[in-house]
């Protein structure tokens, strides 16, 4: 059935972006890499891994006059409490550290995969976690994505359960984008 629902899909692939191919073992076999590489894609682009949040944390430490000390970004006392969120469901936590004065981040592991916690503060608290590798996207499995679910899905429920956050909402890399020229 899955073999038959492949060469379906890749059928209409073929037809769809109306490629030529001279045997068709070859075909069939060009037709799935770019079908496979297509859904890895879509697939990656699609998970909403950037949280933003109002949330009743420390904004104002880490002020020098008018302008934010790099020292001490806000968000430290935010970031401890996602930790503590993800450390009994991942191993291998890092500590946390200032990430290049504009906020705080951390590693921790799923299943494997590194998967890296930033929080940083504009207007709105944003939250983003995503894959530490040096593959390319196209050549990774499905493990990589199931283990930054399974990441986002701790954090959603750490925001969730705490009073302190209020008015959170996931975005996708492009979506964030959009929301962010849209204010």
């Amino acid at each position: 059935e899955t073999a038959t629902a492949i060469r379906i899909q890749l059928l209409q692939l073929h037809a769809s972006q109306r490629l030529s191919c001279e045997r068709s073992e070859s075909c069939l076999t060009s037709l799935y890499h770019i079908l496979l590489a297509h859904e890895i894609t879509v697939m990656t682009a699609e998970i909403q891994n950037y949280l933003s949040c109002d949330a009743d944390f420390d904004k104002d430490g880490g002020w020098i006059g008018d302008l934010p000390d790099e020292s001490r970004p806000r968000g430290r006392d935010l970031i401890e409490v996602l930790r503590s969120a993800l450390i009994p469901d991942t191993s291998k936590a890092s500590e946390i550290w200032n990430e290049e004065g504009y906020g705080w981040s951390f590693n921790c592991e799923r299943d494997g995969i590194t998967i890296n916690v930033l929080v940083q503060f504009s207007e709105r608290w944003l939250i983003i976690c995503s894959v530490v590798t040096l593959k390319p996207r196209f050549l990774r499995s499905a493990r990589y994505d199931a283990a930054l679910l399974s990441v986002r899905d701790i954090v959603d429920c750490a925001v969730i359960a705490d009073i302190r956050f209020r008015n959170p909402h996931w975005f996708t890399v492009a979506e964030y984008v959009q929301f962010e020229r849209q204010h």
